[in-house]
């Protein structure tokens, strides 16, 4: 296939050219669930502190969403 039949794709950007970011939300649900999972480790275990922490996660994603 010739260089000159194959098409550029370029992706569409938004407004302006600022850098993806990661919503806000996420920021709030990782701050929580790592507080989470590291109270209840610190308590109960690695087991336990990841258990929950992957738990609050989802749960506050379904929440936020």
């Amino acid at each position: 296939m010739p260089l000159e039949t194959i098409r550029r794709v370029e992706h569409p950007t938004q407004e302006g050219d600022e850098k993806k970011r990661l919503p806000l939300r996420w920021a709030v649900i990782l701050v929580a669930a790592c507080t989470a999972g590291f109270a209840v480790g610190s308590a109960l275990g690695v087991v336990a502190g990841v258990t929950v922490a992957s738990t609050v996660a989802g749960l506050l994603h379904k929440i936020l969403a």
